[in-house]
């Protein structure tokens, strides 16, 4: 369930929120265990930036196809957010964790961004500066 926090206090989000609300007894305890969701529109930037750099990127064998879901993961695996596991044949090799909404909190999903410009700018966008690319993503994003 979501609440928004107001000046009265918490309010219910939603039917599903209202209803458990209205459902509780006035001076009834309840615990709940609260958290704060991940912004959308960040993760939003984030896509716009690994789709972005995608874009630019230049690989030396023309018949090598792009693979995107493949250069996000090895983005991630560069900026330190992957675990080892064994392959079939007993070789042990990075696998990018998720980033899902439920795998990554907000604080940790903003460090991978930071680290994922960082890795860009080295490898990739090697001839913009990161003023370039917050500038870019915020034309791209609708954010001025």
């Amino acid at each position: 369930m979501k609440f928004i926090k107001s000046h009265g206090g918490l309010v219910p989000f939603g039917p599903d929120a209202e209803q458990w609300l209205a459902a509780t007894k006035l001076g009834q305890v309840v615990e709940s265990t609260f958290t704060r969701p991940r912004n959308y529109l960040f993760h939003k930037k984030y896509f716009g930036l690994l789709n972005y750099a995608f874009d630019q990127w230049d690989i030396p064998d023309n018949d090598a196809a792009k693979d995107f879901d493949k250069f996000r993961s090895d983005l991630c695996i560069l900026a330190g957010y992957y675990e080892m596991v064994v392959q079939v044949d007993g070789s042990v090799v990075p696998k990018a964790k998720s980033i899902s909404f439920a795998n990554m909190k907000e604080e940790e999903f903003q460090r991978l961004y930071s680290k994922t410009v960082d890795i860009l700018l080295e490898k990739i966008l090697d001839t913009h500066t990161e003023e370039d690319i917050q500038r870019i993503m915020t034309q791209m994003l609708g954010f001025l």
